[in-house]
């Protein structure tokens, strides 16, 4: 007989046998492979590679990234930060930084906040720093 595997959603934690542990597990098609440890689980029942989400990107490659992300109105996201920067929406700080920042920090307040004015999820805004992390010059 062949034993239910329970894992919990996002983790690589799972559970051979017995019933559902939580609200947040799901039953899996199969074990974790052995040779994949860090696998982590999908809500469909299937083991995928965690996706790795850089905390930070350099200058170049977080603008290069916002330069290839085009927004519904058919500009890009860095044209449309640079609008923005442009006008009198913006605080001095916020726009010193944008001129004067080495890197992009994932977590930054600021970046979080220009990300949601144009609309972007947080899902959207991991996905621009794994393109800006692929980009190698």
């Amino acid at each position: 007989m062949i034993s239910k595997v329970w894992a919990q959603v996002g983790s690589s934690f799972q559970q051979i046998g017995g019933e559902c542990p939580g609200s947040d597990w799901v039953q899996m098609l199969t074990q974790r492979p052995l040779t994949h440890p860090t696998w982590v689980a999908t809500s469909n029942g299937t083991w995928v590679e965690p996706r790795i989400i850089p905390s930070v990107v350099s200058r170049f490659q977080g603008r290069e990234a916002m330069r290839q992300w085009v927004l519904p109105s058919g500009q890009s996201l860095f044209e449309a930060v640079e609008s923005l920067m442009a006008s009198d929406q913006v605080s001095e700080t916020y726009k010193n930084a944008w001129l004067e920042l080495q890197e992009f920090q994932r977590h930054s307040p600021m970046l979080i906040q220009m990300s949601q004015l144009f609309g972007l999820t947080s899902e959207d805004l991991d996905q621009l720093f794994i393109n800006a992390d692929s980009i190698v010059v």
